[in-house]
C-alpha cells in the first residue's frame, strides 16, 4: 500500500523493485547508478543528482506528470509521456530534446547542457528555462509562455515576444537588437 517513498539524501547505489502502487517516488541526491523498473501508476519522480552509469533513464509509465531528472550524467532521454506537466533535465549532457514534447507539458527546465536546438515547444509551455547551452536560434514561442530564460546562449536575436511574458532573461548574448517587448512584462535581464 505504500504510495510515497522518500529516500532523498542517502547513499544509496540501488533501489529494490517499487511496489505497484507507489505513486511517488522521491531519490534525488543518493549515489544510483540506475533506476528499477517504473510501475504504471507513478505519477512523480524525482531522481536529480545521482550518476546514471548507463546514462540513461528507464522507460517512463505513462501516468507520470512531474520528472525532475536534473543532473543525473543523462546524455538522452526516454520517450515522454503524453500527460508529463514538468519536465526539468538541466545539468545533464544531452544535445538534444525528444523530437516530439508533450503538448501538455507547463515547464521545461533544460539549462546547462549541450543542446543546440529545441524542438518545436507545446503552445502551452508557461515556462522555458534553457539558459547555457549552445543554441544560436530559438524556435517560435508559446503564446503561454510566461518566464524565459535564454541567457549565456548565442543568440543574436530573438523571436517574437508572447504578450504573456512577464520575465525574460537573455542577458551574456550576442543579440543585435531586440524584439518588440511583451506589455506585461515586468522583469528584463539583458
Amino acid at each position: 500500500n505504500l504510495k510515497i517513498l522518500n529516500c532523498f539524501l542517502n547513499p544509496l547505489t540501488s533501489l529494490p523493485v517499487l511496489p505497484s502502487d507507489l505513486r511517488i517516488l522521491i531519490c534525488d541526491r543518493n549515489k544510483l547508478h540506475a533506476l528499477p523498473k517504473l510501475n504504471d501508476g507513478l505519477t512523480e519522480l524525482y531522481c536529480s543528482h545521482n550518476y546514471f552509469v548507463d546514462k540513461r533513464m528507464p522507460v517512463l509509465p505513462n501516468s507520470l506528470l512531474h520528472l525532475d531528472c536534473a543532473d543525473c550524467n543523462l546524455n538522452a532521454l526516454p520517450e515522454l509521456p503524453h500527460r508529463l506537466l514538468q519536465l526539468c533535465c538541466e545539468y545533464n549532457n544531452l544535445q538534444m530534446l525528444p523530437a516530439e514534447l508533450p503538448h501538455s507539458l507547463v515547464e521545461l527546465w533544460c539549462s546547462h547542457n549541450r543542446l543546440q536546438i529545441l524542438p518545436v515547444l507545446p503552445p502551452n509551455l508557461e515556462v522555458l528555462r534553457c539558459n547555457s547551452n549552445l543554441i544560436e536560434i530559438l524556435c517560435e514561442l508559446p503564446p503561454a509562455l510566461n518566464i524565459l530564460w535564454c541567457d549565456t546562449m548565442r543568440l543574436e536575436m530573438l523571436p517574437q515576444i508572447p504578450d504573456t511574458l512577464t520575465k525574460l532573461h537573455c542577458e551574456y548574448n550576442p543579440l543585435r537588437q531586440l524584439p518588440n517587448l511583451s506589455r506585461n512584462l515586468i522583469r528584463l535581464y539583458c
